[in-house]
């Protein structure tokens, strides 16, 4: 009986989902209220007004910001994201992706697909799709992180994954360590459309990935899925405000 109204009413026995120290356990919980203090003081939930397009905190309204003015319109991709990425969500993105932490992919996910019901379910004939790895990095981490997170989310909203594009170009220099001007000409010709046996017209397709900086790749890989008759709309764990751009 004891153990019964322990898992109701909560007890300090559950881990936080990002870090693992110990946090107050309640049932049905969504998953940003799952974290221990000292993630929920560190991460940033991102402020408003944001930008119409691709999310990011707009001091002046919620019009668009100066990177998507000088976007031309029909280039421009909505992006929706979880957090700021700050320095905690930096931190969480390298444990993850480059030490091969793979059990932040459900938390990191699920946070996502709540999003995501939220802001993008309402569309008709709605399919998911990710930015891929090239198959050389696939192999030196062990997994394809944009690929696990997208599996996440479709088996949360119940919406089909469909592999739609493909890294042809490995690159040894992150994106992050480039700037913008050097992103845009790193990203030509790095991916291909390999989804040729679907039906696309009219159909809109969720893009994920885990951080959105410059919104260079979004835009790279929403070219691609626009010439294939896609609506091409996107979701990434953490939007990169200027510090860390």
């Amino acid at each position: 009986m004891r153990s019964w109204w322990s898992k109701l009413l909560g007890d300090s026995s559950a881990s936080c989902w990002f870090c693992q120290s110990p946090r107050p356990r309640v049932i049905g919980n969504p998953i940003w209220e799952q974290l221990c203090a000292g993630c929920t003081e560190k991460r940033k939930i991102l402020a408003y007004p944001q930008c119409k397009i691709c999310g990011k905190p707009n001091s002046i309204d919620d019009s668009f910001c100066y990177d998507c003015l000088r976007t031309p319109e029909f280039e421009r991709v909505v992006n929706m994201s979880c957090v700021e990425y700050n320095h905690w969500a930096r931190l969480v993105v390298q444990q993850w992706k480059y030490r091969g932490d793979e059990r932040l992919s459900r938390p990191m996910g699920l946070w996502m697909a709540s999003l995501i019901k939220q802001h993008f379910l309402h569309r008709d004939r709605f399919l998911i799709t990710y930015v891929p790895c090239h198959r050389k990095r696939v192999y030196e981490r062990g997994f394809d992180q944009a690929k696990q997170l997208a599996h996440i989310i479709g088996a949360q909203l119940h919406v089909p994954v469909v592999d739609l594009l493909v890294r042809e170009i490995y690159q040894d220099q992150p994106q992050s360590k480039r700037s913008r001007d050097q992103r845009l000409q790193a990203l030509v010709g790095t991916f291909s459309y390999q989804g040729k046996q679907l039906d696309s017209i009219g159909q809109s397709v969720l893009l994920v990935d885990d951080v959105y900086t410059t919104g260079s790749t979004v835009r790279e890989c929403a070219k691609l899925l626009r010439k294939a008759h896609f609506h091409p709309v996107a979701c990434t764990f953490a939007r990169a405000n200027s510090e860390y751009v």
